[in-house]
């Protein structure tokens, strides 16, 4: 990161290029028949364990960890990956958990996009998100699983973050049995406006997309049996007027106790069905 605070000197002359020297500490391409268990990834320059336009991983009793203000440090990032399971694992980290991304179309990759994926019995700490599909969903993400995971002291629970220009499909995802608690905001969050912020960002620097392509949409995705003791929000969801972003997801048997609103669904813009989902207000806790 640019100016640390602990005094260590700058070793490029802008935020840009000095950007571009951090590595992951773990990143494969093309690859295929990939086994990670029992070992640990901790402080990476970026992110930790980022296998990419790959297939048949097992991600297995990993643990990830790195200080909670490590910029850009993702845990576990699948990009374009088919066929993975992500079992048994525990995530501290200081940006997304467990994470599915897809970039461009790539003409001679082994696979595009993210597909045929199983997270489960994993346990993430501080993250951005527990479970996250974004921002980039361009070749879009077909039929994952989450189930049985635990998520302690996230900003957000289970979070689809994508926006114009980085966005794809994703569909025909379900998740069930996450147990969530201490969640600072959503514990189930929809963004189809989001915006990177890369070194040296300013506010001044996001602009309006020129053409309305690589639209975000989030669509069959099925939640079911959550428990969140301790949210700010329970269910956040917010599409972009004049598109069908998100649409068709369903949460039903939940229980959701948050601290000061229950939903923030614009229903102009977002398709959120909730069937016996209960919202329990934590007065002590406002």
């Amino acid at each position: 990161p640019w100016e640390l605070k602990s005094g260590y000197a700058d070793i490029a002359d802008t935020p840009e290029k000095q950007e571009k020297k951090r590595n992951d500490i773990f990143r494969i391409n093309n690859c295929e028949n990939i086994l990670l268990s029992g070992v640990t990834f901790q402080n990476a320059p970026k992110f930790h364990v980022h296998p990419f336009n790959s297939r048949n991983l097992i991600i297995d009793g990993i643990t990830v960890r790195c200080p909670w203000n490590a910029q850009n440090g993702d845990a576990i990032d699948l990009s374009d990956c088919h066929q993975a399971l992500v079992v048994n694992c525990i995530v501290d980290a200081g940006d997304d958990g467990i994470c599915m991304k897809s970039s461009d179309f790539k003409k001679n990759a082994l696979v595009n996009g993210c597909e045929d994926i199983l997270i489960q019995d994993n346990t993430v700490y501080h993250a951005h998100g527990g479970f996250v599909i974004g921002s980039e969903d361009v070749c879009g993400m077909n039929r994952i699983v989450v189930r049985d995971c635990t998520f302690s002291g996230t900003d957000i629970g289970l979070r689809f973050k994508s926006g114009v220009g980085r966005g794809g499909k994703t569909g025909d995802i379900y998740i069930s049995g996450i147990i969530m608690t201490d969640i600072l905001s959503a514990a189930i969050s929809f963004q189809c406006d989001y915006a990177d912020r890369p070194a040296g960002f300013k506010e001044s620097d996001i602009v309006t997309p020129k053409k309305m392509e690589k639209i975000p949409e989030f669509t069959d995705i099925h939640i079911s049996d959550v428990i969140c003791r301790g949210a700010t929000t329970a269910i956040a969801a917010s599409g972009l007027q004049g598109q069908n972003c998100v649409h068709d997801i369903t949460v039903t048997d939940c229980t959701f106790v948050y601290t000061k609103t229950a939903t923030e669904i614009d229903s102009t813009t977002a398709d959120v069905k909730l069937t016996n989902v209960k919202l329990i207000k934590d007065e002590k806790r406002q």
